[in-house]
């Protein structure tokens, strides 16, 4: 073959080659979407975007959004919320029993549930499961959302079981303190905690037990309202009626956990290691196949599952870009459908917002500062006012933000089931007063310090922002840290801060999963304030059934959080994500779950964008058509 005949065939098959490429960015675009629009996969596959490695992957363990969204894909709950409505729905219980004074339930767990290595899942593992959670050692920081149920928090607070008749009760009563709770569990028998974890206090109580001949036992796991009637029924007795607990036990701390896998490399001294990709056993959709630290993680879908014929996708890979531009950059090429728990700059939020892959939907969450009050200056509320009222919460939702969030001084999102005090957002002048009552005029001896967030380019131009309010309006300074979000986690645990940056995204539809979280002895609370009117005030709505009264006692919560400012509240969420168009069963509920099982391709996205790409298909979630029984 001649020279020029291979650089005719070379020149013709390079042709063809950038003939083809062309055809094919021109079908991947289309002005009405950021990026590009066919699938960079098969149409069995999801990829998504993470948003960073999660602190854990045990369920027991999870405090934040990231390892949630991994852990609810993985493990299922008794209960689930509704994909549209948000409302609790029947999951690995198909039905349940509630007794009259609704202090009772009694769930039916399905017959057909099983772990993804055959074993059976049934009501015992959900007793071993939660009562693994309540064990102090487990530490998990959720563990306090159990204290709804009968005698839960003196295991988990390690309280202890004191054998008296009523007739010597005398005996414990002249002990109370202010630091000391009790209650009767049966005519002979008594259920003693120390409120505070003192260690002097607990062993003054022990020395005045032994004085008395009065004797006792740590408090037993088998007396708490949380039984195994059998492999089927699983019985749970309440403190109080508590009108959220549907929803509340839709949270992943109260996933059943395989008991035969975790005991076997806790015995091995290796606890952690059961959520290893070689090692994880699951009961949901979704199962960890394969991971690379910081990169991705790879879930492919769990044959095993009850309702696995309703699955679409196979396989799922979780890439992890911490970086909120990198995200967008790595959208808008392809390298995933769904960026669900990163954000969107700042800087490209004019860009993008007027595309149809572009949503924002408002949610169940408030972003915030929160104060170390056990670090001077923060114990003094005076100046945790000041700081707050020194915010322009408007300016920063308009001028920083811009993604329609609703300025807030409460904690507690208003909503239509509850709203909560009117306060103003920005008072520089009375911010000043207090500062100065508090003994720094002017910010003259204020000390400088620190306010930790963790990476992403949209907290730090909050915290700039804020920066320069309380420089301008209060003379103080402050340096800003920025970590990773896993090592934020660990020192929020270890209160190594003074103010840091944090969010909170409601885990079920009512304002206890917020106020619920700033009680005193919440796994949650990092600020380290006690209130005990407070943590009354929120324990009284477990027993009112009035929807008005309960409303009332959480205002009245709220009003006190408001004026002590523990936390400073910024903005209430809302949810501004980039989604591919050819993503099908994607709602946008205030509860912010979006449970993969649902999501499937729409294939005719591979041959380019539809002709009628702008309609909008009314979707029904397959929750809405399965029959839920015991199979």
């Amino acid at each position: 073959m001649s020279m020029n005949k291979i650089i005719t065939s070379t020149w013709v098959l390079f042709s063809i080659f950038f003939l083809a490429l062309g055809c094919s960015k021109k079908q991947g675009q289309h002005p009405d979407y950021h990026g590009t629009t066919v699938p960079s996969h098969p149409a069995n596959e999801l990829w998504v975007n993470g948003a960073g490695e999660p602190q854990f992957m045990d369920p027991a363990k999870i405090s934040e959004q990231l390892g949630s969204e991994l852990s609810r894909n993985m493990f299922v709950r008794l209960t689930e919320l509704h994909p549209v409505t948000s409302k609790p729905i029947p999951d690995l219980a198909y039905k349940w029993d509630i007794s009259d004074d609704l202090t009772g339930y009694t769930f039916y767990i399905r017959q057909d549930a099983k772990w993804s290595d055959g074993t059976p899942l049934t009501a015992h593992d959900v007793e071993w499961s939660w009562k693994r959670v309540l064990k102090p050692e487990t530490t998990s920081p959720y563990s306090d959302l159990f204290d709804v149920i009968a005698f839960a928090r003196y295991v988990r607070k390690s309280g202890m079981l004191v054998n008296v008749t009523q007739a010597e009760e005398a005996k414990i009563t002249r002990l109370q303190s202010p630091f000391i709770e009790s209650k009767r569990v049966n005519e002979n028998q008594l259920a003693v905690l120390v409120l505070e974890n003192e260690a002097d206090y607990q062993s003054k109580l022990t020395q005045a037990f032994q004085e008395n001949n009065i004797t006792f036992v740590p408090f037993p796991d088998d007396l708490v309202g949380i039984k195994a009637l059998d492999k089927e029924r699983f019985e749970v007795k309440l403190n109080s009626p508590a009108p959220y607990f549907l929803g509340l036990i839709t949270y992943v701390v109260f996933s059943p956990l395989p008991r035969h896998v975790i005991e076997k490399f806790a015995g091995a001294k290796q606890p952690e290691a059961w959520t290893r990709p070689e090692n994880i056993v699951v009961s949901g959709p979704f199962k960890l196949t394969q991971e690379e630290f910081k990169q991705y993680k790879l879930f492919e879908k769990n044959p095993l599952y009850y309702h696995a014929d309703q699955v679409k996708i196979d396989k799922v890979k979780s890439i992890m870009i911490e970086d909120y531009t990198a995200d967008i950059q790595a959208y808008e090429t392809g390298q995933f459908d769904w960026s669900c728990c990163a954000s969107i700059p700042t800087e490209m939020m004019d860009k993008v917002k007027v595309k149809r892959d572009f949503h924002n939907h408002a949610i169940y969450g408030t972003y915030y500062y929160v104060f170390n009050t056990q670090e001077k200056p923060f114990d003094d509320p005076r100046v945790r006012r000041a700081l707050s009222l020194a915010v322009d919460r408007e300016t920063i939702v308009e001028k920083v933000t811009r993604q329609g969030q609703l300025p807030t001084y409460n904690y507690i999102p208003s909503n239509t089931f509850y709203q909560g005090p009117k306060s103003k957002f920005f008072d520089p002048e009375t911010a000043k007063k207090l500062l100065a009552e508090a003994g720094f005029p002017n910010g003259e001896g204020f000390p400088t310090f620190v306010l930790k967030y963790n990476t992403a380019d949209s907290h730090k131009q909050i915290a700039l922002a804020i920066q320069q309010m309380w420089k301008v309006h209060l003379g103080i300074k402050v340096e800003l840290v920025n970590m990773e979000f896993r090592v934020l986690m660990d020192q929020m645990d270890a209160k190594q801060f003074q103010v840091m940056r944090r969010g909170w995204i409601g885990d079920y539809m009512d304002p206890h999963a917020f106020a619920s979280q700033i009680m005193s002895e919440s796994g949650n609370n990092p600020t380290s304030w006690h209130n005990p009117t407070y943590d009354e005030l929120v324990r009284k709505t477990d027993y009112e059934k009035d929807p008005d009264k309960r409303n009332a006692l959480f205002y009245q919560a709220e009003e006190i959080l408001n004026q002590e400012q523990p936390i400073m509240p910024i903005y209430i969420y809302t949810r501004a994500h980039m989604l591919k168009p050819y993503i099908k069963g994607h709602w946008d509920p205030i509860s912010d779950i979006h449970e993969w099982k649902y999501i499937s391709i729409d294939e005719r996205w591979y041959n380019g964008v539809p002709e009628d790409h702008t309609k909008k298909e009314e979707e029904v979630p397959w929750c809405d058509k399965v029959t839920y029984q015991k199979k």
